[in-house]
C-alpha cells in the first residue's frame, strides 16, 4: 500500500505536472491511501483559501480525495506508535509527520509518497519515504 502525503495530494489537486506524471506512472494494483491527518491538513488549507467559490471548490476536492483513497485512521495503536517514534533512540521528526508515519506503520503501508521534504522520523524500518 502507498500512502499519499499532504504535499503530493496538494500537487495532484492543483494539477502540477510532476504529480500528474507520478500518478500516470503508477503500476496498476497498488492500493493508494492517505491518513486522517493528511485530510486535516487539506481541510486547513481549504479554510485559508480566499474567496467563497475557491473555498467550496477545495472542499469538494477534499471529499473526492476521501472517496478515491483508503483513509487510514489515527487510532489508539497509531497514537502509541507515534509516541514510540518520538521518544525512541532515533527520536526525531515533527508532530504531524510523526503521526502520519505512525499511522502508516500500524496499518501496513509500504511507502509514503511526498513531493516535499518533510520531517518524518528516522528509524521507520520497512516503511520507505519516497520523494516524488
Amino acid at each position: 500500500m502507498k500512502c499519499l502525503d499532504t504535499p503530493l495530494l496538494e500537487d495532484l489537486l492543483l494539477g502540477r505536472k510532476r504529480a500528474r506524471a507520478w500518478m500516470e506512472g503508477l503500476s496498476g494494483g497498488a492500493e493508494l491511501a492517505t491518513t486522517e491527518v493528511n485530510l486535516y491538513e487539506l481541510a486547513l488549507g481549504a479554510r485559508r483559501t480566499r474567496g467563497r467559490r475557491a473555498f467550496l471548490a477545495r472542499l469538494r476536492a477534499l471529499e473526492e480525495v476521501r472517496k478515491a483513497l483508503t483513509v487510514l485512521p489515527l487510532d489508539a495503536e497509531a497514537s502509541r506508535k507515534a509516541g514510540e517514534l518520538l521518544t525512541g533512540p532515533e527520536g526525531a521528526g515533527e508532530g504531524l509527520g510523526t503521526l502520519v508515519a505512525a499511522i502508516c506503520l500500524v496499518h501496513g503501508v509500504d511507502e509514503i509518497h511526498t513531493s516535499q521534504r518533510r520531517k518524518f522520523p528516522r528509524g521507520l524500518g520497512a516503511l520507505k519515504v519516497v520523494r516524488v
